[in-house]
């Protein structure tokens, strides 16, 4: 059933070839990856750590409910129900189709910071969520229902964690050295992990790597100024 309601979207996103949009869409599909997203959310703790924490919140509890329903609901993947005319690009999955976790995260990421940024930083990074989901579908990986309730998830989880977050983070006001330390140090560890161990890589080396290896440099380089910055304030 979910085939048959999809399937003229699908065709109609998936059966676009055109290398240089394969490029495009291959790595854009990673900013929903959960490890790129948490480098990126962590390494803002320098900057604003109010957006990390919300972020990061609305991230984990999208995860988390994506997690729980891809249990329950066990629809195949395109690969699996429509065949070998599928155009997939990276590892050829075949279930836990429903809903689509990279979507989750880039919507979560995108509307926990609505209302926190300037308006047009906020449209440049909901555009970004969306053009990860339609990468969901173009790659091969996901039906677009996957990618719509995904979306749904995402905006879901940042609205539910919106309020508890921001009355923690009105209470905690004020600069907090080690935390900002912790954070750095697993943005490093995330940059470490997508330079060396994702599994993606065999796919797409040429964006993963350099983000990682970019990323682990300005983790390490932040972590040198916090002993500089705690000095300036004193």
């Amino acid at each position: 059933a979910a085939a048959a309601v999809n399937r003229p979207l699908f065709a109609l996103i998936n059966g676009v070839k055109w290398p240089p949009l394969d490029w495009i869409m291959l790595s854009t599909t990673h900013l929903g990856n959960g490890a790129v997203a948490g480098m990126l959310v962590l390494l803002l703790a320098a900057f604003r750590r109010d957006l990390t924490l919300r972020a990061a919140a609305a991230m984990i509890v999208a995860g988390v409910l994506v997690h729980i329903i891809k249990d329950f609901v066990p629809m195949p993947r395109p690969p699996a129900l429509i065949g070998d005319s599928v155009n997939v690009l990276g590892p050829r999955l075949m279930g836990k189709s429903f809903p689509s976790g990279h979507t989750a995260t880039a919507f979560a990421l995108a509307f926990a910071l609505k209302g926190c940024v300037d308006r047009r930083v906020f449209k440049a990074v909901l555009a970004a969520a969306v053009l990860v989901g339609v990468s969901r579908v173009y790659i091969g990986v996901h039906f677009p229902v996957d990618a719509a309730f995904g979306a749904f998830l995402g905006w879901a989880s940042a609205a539910a964690t919106r309020g508890p977050v921001g009355s923690f983070v009105r209470r905690r006001q004020g600069p907090n050295p080690c935390l900002l330390r912790f954070f750095l140090s697993l943005a490093a560890v995330s940059g470490v992990y997508l330079a060396f161990f994702e599994p993606m890589m065999r796919y797409n080396p040429w964006f993963l790597r350099p983000l990682g290896l970019a990323g682990l440099g300005a983790a390490v380089f932040l972590l040198v100024r916090v002993p500089i910055m705690e000095r300036r304030a004193i």
